[in-house]
Formats: C-alpha cells, sequence, structure tokens
C-alpha cells in the first residue's frame, strides 16, 4: 500500500518491484494506493478505500507521509510490515507548499503508532532504521531501493543527439523540492563554468506541488546568468533517462543535510542504470577552514537564495584517495566522494 501511485514516483517504483518478485513466487499481489495517477493503465494500482483484509493476508505499507492511510491500515492490516522511506522535515515546504508541510508533520507525529502492529519494519537505510530502532521498533532490517531502470533500455536518440553538442553535461536525477537543494547546484555550476565555459546543468525531475520552488530556481538561475545553461526535463522515460546518464560528464546529488555525491567520469565510459563507470578523479568539496586554494567568488556569494537557503561557504579542491577528510567509495576503476558542502563556491582548477 503506498500514498500516491504515479509513473516515475520511487516508492511506487519500489512497490512495483515487490509485487513483482511476490507474483513470481506464486503469491497474489495487488498495489493500493490513496491517490492514483490517470496516466498509469488500469489495474496498476487499486483504490486503497477497497482494500479488504482477508485470513493469512499480509500488509506491506510503505510510509513516507501522513495520509488518511494510516487510520486504515491501523484498522485492517492484521499482519503488518511498515516499510519507512524517511519522512522530510515540514520546514522545508513552508511557503512552497502548506499541504506537504502538514502531510510531514503528521507523518513524523503517527510513524510511532505502528510500532506494536508491525512484525517487521524495513528501511530504506540504515539511518532510517536507526530512527525506527529509536521509536521502539523492536524488529528492523534494511531494505535498499530497488534499482528500477532497465539496464537494457535503449537511450533516446533526440537526447543524445541534444546532449552531444560539445558541451560538457552535470546530471542531477531527483524531484525538483527545497530539500533537494537545486539552488545549490545553480550557484555550483556558477562556479564550475569559471574554468568549463561549456558546462551546463541537467535536472531530471518533476516538480509537482513545489511550483513557487521552481519559479525561485528560475530566478536564481537568470541572476547568475544561467538561464541559457540550466535544462529543466522534467518527468522523463527510462530510455530519455538512460541517454541523460549516458551523456552525463559529472553526476552531482545535493541534499539538505550538507552532502555532496560527486562523480566523474571520461569520455566512453559506459551508464547501466543509474551508475556511473568512473575514470576520472572527483571533485572533494570541503568546508570553509579547511585546506585548499581559496578562489571565492563574490558573484556566487552575494547571489540571492530560494526559499529556505541557508548562506554557508565553501570551497572546492582535490584530495587524493585514501587522504583524510575525503571518504571514497571505491567501485571498478571508479571512485565517488561524499563531501561537505555549502551555498558559496570556490573551485580549484586541478580537482576535476
Amino acid at each position: 500500500m503506498v500514498v500516491g501511485a504515479a509513473p516515475g514516483d520511487a516508492i511506487f517504483n519500489e512497490a512495483l518491484f515487490l509485487r513483482g518478485i511476490l507474483r513470481e513466487r506464486g503469491c497474489l499481489s495487488d498495489i493500493y494506493a490513496e491517490r492514483i495517477s490517470p496516466a498509469l493503465a488500469r489495474g496498476e494500482a487499486l483504490p486503497a478505500g477497497g482494500y479488504r483484509s482477508r485470513a493469512g493476508d499480509g500488509l506491506i505499507f510503505h510510509y513516507s507521509i501522513g495520509s488518511t492511510l494510516n487510520m486504515l491500515v491501523r484498522a485492517r492490516a492484521p499482519r503488518l510490515v511498515l516499510v519507512y522511506h524517511n519522512i522530510t522535515p515540514p520546514e522545508y515546504f513552508r511557503g512552497v507548499n502548506p499541504q506537504i508541510a502538514e502531510g510531514a508533520e503528521q507523518g513524523r507525529a503517527e510513524l510511532p503508532l505502528f510500532r506494536e502492529q508491525a512484525e517487521l519494519a524495513l528501511a530504506d537505510s540504515e539511518f532510517n532504521r536507526l530512527e525506527l530502532k529509536a521509536l521502539g521498533y523492536a524488529c528492523t532490517a534494511v531494505l535498499p531501493l530497488a534499482e528500477t531502470l532497465s539496464r537494457r533500455a535503449t537511450p533516446d536518440p533526440r537526447v543524445l543527439g541534444a546532449m552531444q553538442d560539445g558541451g560538457t553535461n552535470v546530471l542531477f536525477v531527483g524531484r525538483i523540492a527545497p530539500n533537494k537543494k537545486q539552488d545549490d547546484l545553480l550557484r555550483f555550476l556558477f562556479a564550475f563554468r569559471q574554468f568549463d565555459a561549456q558546462a551546463r546543468l541537467v535536472l531530471v525531475g518533476a516538480w509537482g506541488g513545489c511550483e513557487r520552488y521552481l519559479a525561485s530556481l528560475r530566478s536564481l538561475a537568470a541572476s547568475l546568468g544561467l538561464s541559457g545553461q540550466v535544462v529543466l526535463a522534467g518527468h522523463v522515460e527510462d530510455a530519455a533517462l538512460s541517454a541523460y546518464y549516458r551523456t552525463a560528464r559529472l553526476f552531482v546529488c545535493l541534499r539538505a543535510r550538507g552532502l555532496l555525491r560527486a562523480a566523474g567520469r571520461g569520455d566512453g565510459a559506459r551508464c547501466a542504470g543509474a551508475r556511473l563507470r568512473l575514470d576520472r578523479r572527483a571533485a572533494y568539496v570541503g568546508q570553509r577552514g579547511r585546506a585548499g586554494p581559496r578562489q571565492a567568488l563574490g558573484r556566487a556569494r552575494r547571489a540571492g537564495g530560494c526559499a529556505g537557503a541557508r548562506r554557508r561557504s565553501a570551497r572546492a579542491h582535490h584530495r587524493r584517495a585514501g587522504g583524510p577528510r575525503a571518504r571514497i567509495q571505491p567501485g571498478r576503476g571508479a571512485r565517488a566522494v561524499r563531501v561537505a558542502v555549502g551555498c558559496d563556491w570556490a573551485i580549484n582548477r586541478s580537482a576535476l
């Protein structure tokens, strides 16, 4: 059971993946949802109000926000497995979408209600699992999100053509939302273009419900002179997504807790699903006050921020693999770095 069923939604994709496994093993399995997108094929999700438990049934409840499903599940699920996907702190949506902020508040308040009912509580990260344990859930485990993008998806030739025009594609994939910090990515792009004038930022992800934040991103891009260097692709199909990954030179992923995952790749490296093989060193981005060159960019520092953006200082510099501050996650011929990041950027040319 999920709150929303829509194409491209990560939680709904996870529910589809689990349903497929259960059906392959001979189980009867359906997905119920409070909200169902008309874009879905008939029967892909059923209205949650029609759910009735039968003897021997078990319910997998994907928990991510407050909704009327909470009371329905408590009343109709004799055997419950809770899958916790974390809840974004509501303050990120105040002034952007009050309805989402209210749902986040409700979700956090009602999460403890299932600790006695749930026979198993799963989380998609160790961080989320520890939150469940702190709330009193007895039996917990980590179930990482499944990679649902087909490895055999043929890249869309139109996207390939548009993205292979000599520019340096910096890619982020995820919904347009304040907690995803796309405003910081715009500041990063401004700094990055100081030594790669062909760089552009490609943002793949839907923005439904966050139109105010989207408008603030466009305003910030204009103030930094980046309006022509930002691609807002919106929600895309697997073929287009595969093409965006295939043509990306750098993938960056920011979040509001101040962590960046940056991964770079050389020409000819292949992308399978959401995984990049890297053969160039990734940038390490440290906080102000740590070792590294100081190349402050006053314009980015002075630029107005989006709603809720905090003005923190940062610099970028290269760290050798295994260095004291770099946290390297090695792969086959690959290196990726998770680092602290802020809104104000300075880039060391040797970092990449």
